[in-house]
């Protein structure tokens, strides 16, 4: 038994034919044919019963094919289903101008089988519409169609491919609405060179939109109208179609958009900027200027073809250093094209430069002059900022006190040099033809040399080897003077001092008058004196003082001295008395002491044992002696005096083999009582154990010295003479 079950589209009529049935009940693998038209009960659409009318089996085909007579269709279930067709609504193309409102829409209906029509097979009214609106953007939109319904469902409804874009919206014949545009708010930025501008979105105000239309601006870069510095400054902005957000579903089409928007919203704040100048070096000119330095950025940036040009540059002062000197920058000029008021310059000193010390100044005054005026020299030598000085001939320099301190490796003066106050100080030596002192301090490393005219009424010298001075004429008056050794020459006169003398050496000093060096600040360690003429050689110091030989020609030798005094060297004076005080012990060497008239010695517990020691002779050829120890007292030789000796110790007494005494009368105390000598006490019958000396001997000496000629240039040279040319025997005996 065969079952049938087919389907098709509606067309109308109630007949089936066999064309649409599957057969069901077959044998597997086998098949049949079917023939003939059966009937349904109703034309429309649905599932219905068929009557088999014409509709027969027959044998099948080819491989598999049935016998009909196996099969039979009485008594199957036959079935077949009517399906609505398709109608569809096919829209009239339309058109409208933007913000118009929307046409009448039209189209039809097609698809309608069996000569039926829109009136017989469907009810309703066919309706076409769009979803565009007035506001609708110009372009295409669908129309619609709808309202029908189909009768028994034959029919099902579709829309045409073309309804898609039925619509077309045109733009709108009048011009589009224009929207006004400007920059609003503020944008600012510091100098940078260029023209840039930065904005946002709320930099941009735009006006003219209809109903709730609107769009923002997305380019974030605009141009100011200059590079320049400065407020309100106009900022412009050029825009494209592509630099518009539209908001919500505004149509940017349906306006006219600006393409260029400006506002003076814009401020450029001048750059900071620090410019400083290059390390200089310069030898030293007594000057500030700073020649060769050149303005540079040492902060910021100079942004473009900006360029600096001009400037004042100065060292903060005028003194040497290397590497450590400051030189201040001003008054630079910032080329910029705005006057420089893209900049806010600021300063910054160098302080890396360099002033080395000048080889030689050279004083340039026509004439005399004071040393600190700069206008004397080609530089001005202060401080330690030259090597060398120049003085000319037939000028004279004072060095004065508004120099301050100065230091210099050499002087060389061929004129004369003054110092007045201040300090100079000399690494090498000074020698100059004429010098006055009177203040400040002169500092010289190695020699000072004065040849010629020398003064010192203030101040002090100090140098580190001999001085040597040479006054041609005239007294010659030192002040204080320290080095290792001093010679003081008066060629012309006296020789004195305002102030003490110190030396570790000899002071040497020559005059043809006095030479009176009384000073209490005296400190020498060794003294030698020639005077050639009328006056006193006088002495007053402290220390130790070795007597090196005094020469007085015409005048008194007086020596005061605050510790011990020892002659190495002859003591005469020629024509005058010889007085020494040694504050301490005091020890005549073997070259001993002559003098015209009287010899006064003094050896005081002051500073030590007031010892005194007598290893020369004393010859006063028409004075006494007279010596005084406060202590020990050992003579080693004789004693020669025209008047009488007179000697005195507050300790022992010791007298050596060459011990004697010429005197009228000859006088020994120890402590106030009187003491015979040994070769008096054998004059007068001493007792055993005393040495004595022959009357023999003692009347030789008193010949010898009543034999001196006293206008002899030098009587003590005679005295010697005449004593070698007598002979006279004696003896010392004891008992």
């Amino acid at each position: 038994m065969i079952n049938l079950t087919g389907q098709r589209a509606y067309d109308g009529t109630a007949n089936v034919a066999a064309g649409i049935f599957s057969l069901g009940g077959l044998v597997p693998g086998q098949n049949l044919t079917l023939t003939g038209v059966g009937t349904i009960p109703s034309q429309n659409a649905g599932t219905y019963a068929v009557t088999l009318g014409t509709l027969a089996l027959g044998d099948g085909t080819g491989t598999g094919a049935g016998l009909a007579s196996n099969y039979t269709l009485t008594g199957g279930t036959h079935v077949a289903t009517i399906l609505p067709v398709t109608l569809t609504y096919t829209a009239n193309l339309a058109n409208r101008l933007y913000g118009a409102a929307n046409p009448v829409f039209s189209g039809s209906v097609s698809g309608f089988v069996a000569n039926e029509t829109l009136a017989s097979a469907t009810t309703g009214t066919a309706l076409f519409d769009s979803t565009a609106t007035g506001s609708s953007a110009v372009g295409s939109y669908p129309i619609t169609g709808s309202g029908l319904t189909a009768n028994f469902g034959n029919y099902a409804f579709t829309q045409a491919p073309g309804n898609a874009t039925a619509l077309t919206i045109n733009p709108a014949q009048i011009t589009a609405v224009p929207i006004s545009g400007s920059l609003t708010g503020s944008t600012s930025k510091v100098y940078d060179g260029t023209t840039v501008a930065t904005l946002t979105p709320a930099n941009y105000s735009l006006t003219g939109w209809v109903s709730t239309d609107g769009a923002t601006v997305s380019k974030t870069s605009g141009t100011f109208d200059t590079a320049n510095a400065g407020t309100g400054k106009t900022v412009t902005v050029s825009l494209a179609g592509s630099d518009y957000v539209p908001t919500g579903s505004t149509a940017l089409s349906n306006y006219t958009l600006p393409t260029v928007v400006s506002g003076a919203i814009g401020s450029i704040t001048p750059a900071p900027l620090s410019v400083s100048t290059n390390s200089v070096s310069k030898v030293y000119d007594a000057g500030l200027a700073a020649n060769g330095a050149a303005a540079v950025v040492s902060a910021g940036t100079l942004f473009g073809s900006d360029t600096l040009s001009g400037g004042s540059f100065a060292y903060t002062d005028k003194n040497v250093g290397a590497g450590n000197k400051t030189v201040t920058v001003g008054g630079v000029v910032v080329n910029d094209g705005n006057s420089g008021a893209n900049y806010t310059v600021s300063y910054a000193n160098n302080v890396t430069s360099t002033i080395t010390q000048r080889p030689l100044s050279t004083w340039t005054a026509p004439g005399s002059g004071q040393w600190s005026n700069a206008g004397n020299w080609d530089a001005l030598p202060d401080g330690t900022n030259v090597l060398a000085v120049s003085i000319p001939a037939g000028v004279s320099v004072v060095y004065d006190a508004a120099v301050g301190a100065t230091s210099l490796q050499s002087v060389s003066s061929a004129g004369g040099f003054s110092l007045a106050g201040g300090n100079l100080s000399i690494a090498g030596s000074l020698t100059t033809p004429q010098y006055n002192q009177s203040g400040g301090a002169l500092s010289v490393a190695n020699t000072f040399n004065v040849n010629g005219s020398f003064s010192q009424s203030a101040g002090t010298i100090a140098a580190g080897g001999p001085v040597n001075i040479v006054q041609n004429s005239g007294n010659l008056i030192v002040g204080a003077i320290q080095a290792p050794a001093i010679s003081l020459t008066a060629l012309a006169g006296n020789i004195g001092q305002t102030a003490g003398l110190n030396s570790t050496g000899l002071l040497s000093t020559q005059s043809t008058g006095s030479t009176v060096l009384n000073d209490a600040g005296n400190r020498l360690a060794s003294f030698k004196a020639v005077s050639s003429g009328a006056g006193n050689i006088e002495m007053t110091n402290v220390g130790v003082l070795d007597v090196q030989g005094i020469s007085a020609a015409a005048g008194d030798i007086v020596l005061n001295n605050t510790g011990g005094i020892s002659t190495s060297g002859l003591v005469q004076a020629n024509a005058g008395a010889v007085t020494m005080t040694a504050n301490s012990p005091l020890t005549i060497g073997g070259s001993g002491i002559s003098a015209y008239n009287s010899i006064t010695l003094t050896a005081t517990n002051l500073t030590s044992s007031g010892n005194m020691t007598l290893n020369g002779p004393l010859t006063s050829f028409a004075g006494g002696i007279t010596l005084n120890a406060a202590n020990n007292f050992v003579q080693n030789s004789s004693l020669t005096a025209a008047l009488a000796i007179n000697v005195s110790a507050g300790g022992s007494m010791t007298f050596g083999p060459f011990a004697m005494s010429t005197g009228n009368p000859v006088n020994y105390y120890i402590n106030g009582q009187p003491l015979a000598p040994p070769w008096l006490a054998a004059a007068l019958g001493a007792s055993t154990g005393d040495v004595v000396v022959t009357f023999l001997s003692e009347f030789q000496d008193s010949l010898e010295a009543l034999l001196v000629d006293y206008s002899y240039s030098d009587p003590l040279a005679q005295y010697r003479q005449n004593k070698s040319s007598i002979v006279v025997e004696g003896n010392i005996c004891s008992r």
